[in-house]
């Protein structure tokens, strides 16, 4: 089934400032880079604050004490790419590559003692794509896990 979305532009700073309110956080510092005037994207505001909730709530659950969630932009071409980014111990390529399945965890200690469906990503990942959007994973000592989605630039000429 296809998921229906209201295609729109889309202030990212505003959006990603509304998602970090809405979560019940109140010992992880979540540092938004992204400028007020960063430019517009073609988005659902709606179903992008889910997804920027659901990445959030993510990083925040599963990083290391005492260690920021960070988020950045670029603007490359007509894509804006939007970084979440947050200190965890690595997981391998293998573990990565699943994450974005229905109702896949990864079985370690950090997964056992939080709760979860293992749904999420498989969502986020749905909802990005009914944007035009993509979304991968990667985890690396040097920058840690790092959720990076793509989303068109909104341009007037085009509307």
């Amino acid at each position: 089934a296809r998921i229906r979305t209201n295609l729109e532009p889309v202030w990212l700073h505003k959006t990603m400032s509304s998602a970090i309110a809405l979560l019940k956080n109140e010992e992880k510092v979540i540092v938004n880079n992204i400028p007020e005037d960063f430019p517009l994207v073609m988005a659902d505001k709606d179903r992008l604050e889910q997804v920027f909730v659901n990445l959030l709530e993510n990083a925040v659950k599963y990083s290391k004490e005492n260690t920021p969630v960070v988020i950045e932009s670029v603007l490359s071409r007509r894509v804006v790419k939007i970084y979440i980014k947050n200190d965890c111990d690595v997981i391998v390529k293998e573990k990565l590559d699943k994450l974005f399945e229905k109702f896949t965890r990864i079985d370690d200690k950090t997964t056992r003692t939080t709760r979860g469906t293992g749904l999420g990503l498989f969502i986020v990942k749905g909802l990005i794509e009914a944007m035009n959007g993509k979304i991968k994973l990667s985890s690396k000592k040097s920058e840690g896990f790092v959720v990076e989605i793509k989303l068109p630039v909104y341009e007037v000429d085009k509307q």
